[in-house]
């Protein structure tokens, strides 16, 4: 029996057409391209909230470490001149203070996303900018002070977390609002502990494009 190849190839070239066609316009049609997880978004409110922790804690912590200071003054103990701390290691030990303060913290339930507006307050209060993007890619321009921490050479560059409490706000980015590897780093460090973690959406182009401090 002979068969007409070109035949069949139009017939099969046509099914598929169609079956095409039914399945994007019906409601339960399957997604032939997977999509990412949606982000959550951040409300004012939120950011609001990590801003005053923040203030609140460096409040408290000064006043604890003035109460301390008082009192180890009036002791006047033998080992005062050992004791002494210079303004760098009292910094150090008031910034470890209100990291080992914040270990009470429950952070939050997942990553959230946050705006342009919002990540600018964020790093004008000294939080911690993590770049997804590969090494090159944040050797040719990044937010300024931020880490580089590629997700897909998360082994190699992860001892950039050792000076940075599993408690403490995290805000991650990578390229652009097209580009998901700040999402994935974000939720890599959701996985290991880091509970308070930001994804700036608008991410580096958007960050260079406002004319925010950049290196």
């Amino acid at each position: 029996m002979n068969i007409n190849i070109t035949k069949c190839l139009l017939i099969v070239l046509i099914s598929s057409i169609l079956g095409l066609i039914y399945n994007f316009v019906n409601p339960k049609g399957i997604n032939l391209i997977s999509k990412p997880k949606g982000v959550k978004w951040a409300s004012d409110s939120l950011v609001i909230n990590s801003l005053n922790q923040i203030d609140t804690l460096n409040n408290k912590k000064k006043e604890n470490i003035l109460i301390k200071e008082k009192s180890s003054f009036n002791t006047k103990s033998e080992t005062t001149n050992s004791s002494f701390k210079p303004d760098s290691l009292r910094r150090n030990g008031i910034k470890q203070q209100i990291k080992n303060s914040n270990d009470e913290d429950e952070g939050f339930a997942e990553p959230i996303g946050i705006n342009l507006e919002q990540a600018y307050k964020l790093y004008t209060m000294g939080f911690v900018f993590v770049d997804a993007r590969v090494e090159e890619e944040y050797k040719t321009g990044h937010i300024k002070n931020s880490l580089n921490l590629p997700i897909y050479d998360f082994d190699k560059h992860q001892k950039e977390l050792g000076g940075i409490s599993k408690s403490q706000t995290i805000v991650c980015y990578c390229g652009g609002s097209d580009c998901d590897l700040s999402t994935q780093l974000a939720n890599k460090l959701f996985s290991l502990g880091y509970k308070n973690n930001y994804i700036f959406i608008g991410g580096w182009e958007q960050w260079k494009t406002a004319g925010y401090p950049v290196e």
